[in-house]
């Protein structure tokens, strides 16, 4: 689906957009209006998974836990994979955050000297690189497969965890895109559908038209 959240620095841009496949969940972020949007979502959930509906207040109260947790981290957008299935448990993960740059001249150089306070074991070096998004330009991607906590797993599980660093136009800060995979083994292909993700991901004006890089 679609997907266009408003950003945290009006100045350079009013929102950011990104194309999620059809089965993931776009997570209720507005406390305003999360209770009803969750309500809505477990609802239409139910509807197509009958023989789970008894599990609806179990997955009510994960969505909220999921929703609270991004919005304490400064999330503006949040998406998931298989949260709602027959056993709850979370396959992907995507959050986007704005992230202040230390340093405009060389990104590639900051995010490799970077350590992800979420990590509790690294299983292998971070391998941190360039990409090219086709709308959003040229950003930094940095890939790590670690032991991290997931409060929606229960505690500490093996995954991958999947970074994008976006340099926001006419800004001093980026847009960091972390994707998170629950899963052993190399995990390359969820790497190459993370890729497809955020290459769909591009920000907006303040009139609603996408900014090219």
């Amino acid at each position: 689906m679609a997907s266009s959240s408003a950003v945290p620095d009006p100045r350079a841009v009013a929102a950011i957009g990104m194309v999620t496949p059809p089965d993931w969940w776009d997570l209720p972020l507005d406390p305003a209006t999360r209770t009803d949007k969750i309500a809505e979502l477990v609802s239409r959930w139910a509807a197509k998974s009958p023989e789970l509906a008894h599990r609806a207040r179990e997955v009510t109260d994960l969505l909220f836990q999921l929703s609270e947790d991004a919005t304490s981290g400064g999330a503006v957008f949040s998406s998931q994979m298989g949260i709602l299935s027959a056993t709850g448990s979370l396959a992907a993960n995507i959050l986007v955050t704005a992230q202040p740059l230390r340093s405009t001249a060389d990104l590639l150089t900051e995010v490799r000297q970077q350590v992800d306070p979420a990590a509790v074991i690294n299983l292998q070096a971070p391998e941190v690189t360039t990409v090219d998004l086709t709308h959003a330009g040229r950003a930094v991607r940095r890939y790590a497969r670690q032991v991290v906590e997931l409060a929606a797993a229960g505690g500490p599980v093996e995954g991958v965890v999947v970074q994008y660093f976006i340099p926001v136009p006419r800004s001093e800060s980026v847009a960091l895109v972390t994707c998170t995979a629950p899963g052993g083994g190399d995990s390359r292909s969820a790497v190459e559908l993370l890729d497809a993700v955020v290459g769909s991901f591009r920000f907006f004006n303040h009139d609603d038209e996408p900014i090219e890089a």
